[in-house]
Order: C-alpha cells, then structure tokens, then sequence
C-alpha cells in the first residue's frame, strides 16, 4: 500500500438536469457515509479556492475525517440551511472548512470536543444517536498528516470545522501506517 496518493481536490460536474457542486477525492469509491451524504440532496455547497489543489494525503482517512464532519454539520446544524465546503490552499497546507449554521457549542464543549466518547449537550439531550467517536478520529487522521482540526462557534456565524494538512503528507503517513 502506497503512503500516500496523489490526489486533486477540485469540482466536479454531477450527472443530471442541476448543476452542482461535489467533492472529489481521488479514485476512490463512495462509501456508505457518501450514500447518507447525497440523501440530503442539495444541503451542501463546495467552494473551491481558485485552481484544484494536488497534494500527497491518504485519501481514503482523509474522505472519511471530511464525511464526518460534513455529516455532523447536517445532523446537529440548522435542518433548513446549507453546509459550505471551503479548500483552500495556505502556502504549503491546505485548509478544508466545513461551517454550518445552528445552535453554538459553549466554550466548555469545545474545549472537550475533540476527546473519545465525548458528545456535546445537544446530541445527548436529541434523540440523535452517536458514539461521540467521529470528531476524535477526525482529529487523528489530521495528526497522522502532519495537522490539526480546529473548531469556531459562535451564534451569528455558526460553526466552522478546519482541517488544516500538509500538501505533501507522505513522511507522516508513512510514520502512522
């Protein structure tokens, strides 16, 4: 197994009367997750950053941390607004944002977010169902690339996710393979 893949992060055109736009990672095949992802039809918007960015990442941690965290934006954000996408590249790293609009978490949550088997009070208090695993493993797959997630979330401009890799991750994924 290679340690890391080339791969672009660009749009692509979907089949169909719509126009719209999805992510593309690689080759690599839809998973459930992206099955549960095109269920909530039009809910997400990617907004690429200029021209496609190519970088050496593992791809298929890397799709799985961006369903993660693109799924919880639908399942605890506001039902009727949109889920942004944002890549864009920052020198040698490229920065993936996920912002959806809804109830903010407290500084005391975001503080434990990021910590196994932790789900903030509005997931226990829903009946939403999870493990609160998702959004640690989000936070290991950018570590084993040589980055970090950081989180913001406030009333008037919602929660905002970022991923922030290394363009060339192939030394750490190597390190964590």
């Amino acid at each position: 197994r290679p340690a890391g893949r080339r791969v672009a992060c660009r749009p692509r055109r979907a089949p169909g009367r719509r126009r719209r736009r999805r992510w593309r990672a690689g080759s690599a095949r839809p998973s459930s997750r992206v099955h549960a992802a095109a269920a909530v039809g039009d809910r997400f918007t990617f907004e690429p950053g200029g021209s496609p960015i190519f970088g050496y990442w593992d791809v298929r941690y890397l799709k799985r941390a961006i369903e993660n965290v693109a799924l919880n934006a639908v399942k605890y954000g506001d039902p009727v607004r949109r889920v942004t996408i944002t890549a864009r590249k920052a020198g040698k790293e490229v920065a993936i944002s996920i912002h959806n609009e809804g109830p903010p978490l407290s500084a005391r949550e975001l503080e434990t977010i990021f910590e196994p088997f932790k789900r903030v009070s509005t997931a226990e208090n829903s009946s939403k169902t999870g493990w609160g695993i998702g959004l640690s493993l989000v936070k290991g797959v950018c570590a084993a690339h040589g980055g970090k997630v950081t989180v913001q979330s406030q009333e008037k401009t919602g929660t905002i996710f970022t991923l922030v890799i290394p363009i060339d991750a192939r030394a750490q994924v190597a390190r964590a393979a």
